[in-house]
């Protein structure tokens, strides 16, 4: 998939996230990738078909997974539990 393609995905989960969370929200490096790859710890994936088809996979670590769960719940997450 296109590096282009990806771009109203990722502003749109920065939106989304600044609005849950109530603050500004900063991200890492994007990058397209294909065949195998080497996950983050929280992986999100959202499925793309129609006119262009693949994955947007969204990666963070367990200490940033918690805080955002943390944040949107208002209460303190220890581990990515059913709950989280």
């Amino acid at each position: 998939m296109r590096a282009d393609v990806v771009q109203p995905f990722v502003l749109a989960a920065k939106d989304v996230l600044e609005a849950e969370l109530g603050g500004e929200v900063g991200r890492g490096s994007v990058k397209v990738e294909q065949g195998d790859f080497t996950v983050g710890e929280v992986t999100a994936v959202v499925g793309v078909t129609g006119a262009l088809s693949g994955a947007i996979m969204f990666r963070m670590s367990e200490a940033t997974a918690l805080a955002i769960v943390g944040q949107m719940m208002g209460q303190k997450f220890d581990e990515l539990d059913a709950l989280a």
